[in-house]
C-alpha cells in the first residue's frame, strides 16, 4: 500500500543503523516484470558473468513471457558461492511446482 513511497524517505523516516557492508533495509530483492520486454531467445543471457553487478546480496528478477515466466538471480560473489544459487534455484523450483500442483487440486 505504499509502494508510492520513495526508498530514500523510508530510510529518512526508519532510520536503520547504517553499514557501508549492507543494504539499510534489506538484502533481498525480488521483482516482477509482467510488461512486454522483447524477446530473447531460449538460453540467451541478458549479459555477461562480468557485466552484470548487484546492489543487494541476491536479486531475484521474474520474467513474464506469454504463459512462461524465468526467473534471473544475480548474487553477491562474495556471500555465495555458485553452487548454493543453484541449489536455492532448485529449492524454489520445486517449491513453485508444489504451489500449481496445490492450485490445481483446489480448482478440480
Amino acid at each position: 500500500s505504499h509502494q508510492h513511497i520513495p526508498f530514500e524517505m523510508l530510510v529518512e523516516t526508519l532510520q536503520p543503523e547504517r553499514s557501508l557492508a549492507y543494504n539499510p533495509l534489506f538484502q533481498i530483492m525480488f521483482s516482477m516484470q509482467n510488461n512486454d520486454m522483447g524477446s530473447l531467445e531460449p538460453g540467451e543471457d541478458v549479459a555477461d558473468d562480468d557485466e552484470i553487478t548487484t546492489r543487494f546480496d541476491l536479486e531475484v528478477h521474474a520474467v513474464e513471457e506469454g504463459d512462461v515466466v524465468s526467473l534471473y538471480l544475480n548474487y553477491n560473489l562474495a556471500l555465495f558461492e555458485s553452487q548454493s544459487i543453484a541449489r536455492l534455484a532448485d529449492n524454489y523450483e520445486m517449491l513453485l511446482a508444489e504451489v500449481v500442483a496445490s492450485l490445481k487440486d483446489k480448482t478440480q
